[in-house]
């Protein structure tokens, strides 16, 4: 049985506004539970997982903070139950450790994680390859270590993707199935959006510029070209009918 990895976005809301957010939460922090995943949407990702013949290895339940969810313990159980059902291996939740953590039975394949703000460190996210002269090449390895992306509207090539999507106007490139011949289900969509992704820069350039928080040079968090004549354009709110 082949098995993938895969991230839920619950909510695309935070309290925070730190400048790595690849949501963008800090550039759109009014969004509302309008965006939020419904229990009923997580059901029917249990649903496909459950007829696929490819199941989830790993999954990330993030947001957003997704503790800000206000049905998160209901959320947590069906999952819990795909876990008991062998159609997720594993799962990871990613918190920023401002909410206490919520009345949920502990399990041995729940992993509570994600960093507090003084430990999180900041790439530049609107930094645009393209615009710098680089030219991509080969495979993004954040999707392949992370796996797609499940929020509100549908499957995306990544959760870095769903901003992405919406500022490039190509919110098409979402899918309604399961993505169980991913990344060849995204063959479109890393075309399209990987020459501007911050993550499809060469390792060593992403290594020299990732930075503490409370030391991010100011450079770092403006835009390119790209970015920005996007950003003009768009109030982070998606475009497309609900999943």
């Amino acid at each position: 049985m082949r098995r993938i990895n895969i991230e839920l976005n619950l909510t695309l809301r935070c309290q925070l506004q730190c400048p790595n957010c690849n949501r963008l939460c800090h550039l759109f922090p009014n969004r509302g539970e309008e965006e939020d995943m419904t229990v009923e949407q997580v059901l029917r990702f249990c649903n496909q997982l459950a007829s696929s013949p490819v199941k989830v290895k790993r999954l990330k339940l993030l947001g957003g903070e997704p503790l800000l969810h206000p049905e998160f313990p209901e959320v947590y159980h069906h999952l819990l139950a795909a876990v008991e059902e062998g159609l997720i291996g594993k799962i990871k939740i990613e918190s920023n450790h401002v909410l206490p953590k919520p009345d949920v039975p502990e399990h041995p394949k729940v992993h509570w994680a994600g960093k507090p703000q003084h430990r999180k460190r900041h790439l530049p996210v609107l930094w645009s390859p393209r615009d710098m002269g680089y030219t991509t090449k080969g495979p993004c390895v954040m999707p392949r270590i992370c796996g797609p992306s499940l929020d509100a509207y549908g499957y995306s090539l990544c959760s870095a993707a769903i901003m992405m999507f919406r500022l490039w106007g190509r919110e098409d490139l979402y899918r309604d199935e399961f993505p169980g011949d991913w990344p060849n289900d995204f063959q479109e969509a890393i075309d399209t959006i990987y020459p501007d992704c911050h993550w499809s820069m060469p390792e060593d350039w992403l290594n020299e510029h990732v930075y503490p928080l409370n030391a991010t040079p100011q450079e770092a968090l403006g835009s390119t070209m790209s970015w920005g004549q996007r950003l003009l354009r768009h109030d982070g709110r998606a475009r497309k009918a609900r999943w």
